[in-house]
């Protein structure tokens, strides 16, 4: 049996806000990608794809919490796209003060953990990649370098 999906109508508009943000600000074409990918985004420069997304809304600061979690299965899912592509694997999160991203190179510190207060199903606790809060860059004109250094 599928598991369901919990993406409500505000997540898809928080998430098309931001894409149309980060596309104008780092001066990509963001594309959405299909859920068979795990992933969000593909971010493509001209007809060139120069990086792969995930987004989260977070409803905390960014400093609310020592480290920000995202999914193990996320982030190798990650990292196996943008490494087939020679590319990056950009962590992309909006918080109450600001948007930010950080580039994931390796999964860092796992740990056991996810929604533990209002579970929605068994699924919600697994292995997490925890992602200091200081290695995330707020999201400017000059904040995120290609790649091929461009």
């Amino acid at each position: 049996m599928a598991r369901p999906i919990y993406e409500k109508d505000t997540d898809k508009e928080a998430e098309q806000r931001v894409a149309k943000i980060v596309g104008e600000t780092w001066g990509v074409t963001v594309h959405k990608l299909p859920m068979r990918y795990k992933l969000d985004w593909i971010l493509e420069e001209g007809d060139k794809i120069v990086g792969v997304a995930e987004f989260k809304k977070r409803d905390i600061t960014r400093t609310q919490y020592a480290e920000i979690m995202l999914s193990l299965d996320k982030v190798l899912a990650g990292l196996w796209l943008a490494g087939s592509l020679h590319t990056d694997f950009h962590f992309i999160v909006e918080f109450k003060d600001g948007l930010y991203f950080t580039p994931l190179a390796d999964v860092g510190t796992v740990r056991w953990h996810g929604r533990s207060k209002d579970k929605r199903d068994w699924q919600d606790v697994e292995p997490c990649c925890m992602i200091p809060n200081e290695e995330f860059i707020p999201i400017t004109d000059s904040s995120w370098s290609r790649p091929d250094g461009k």
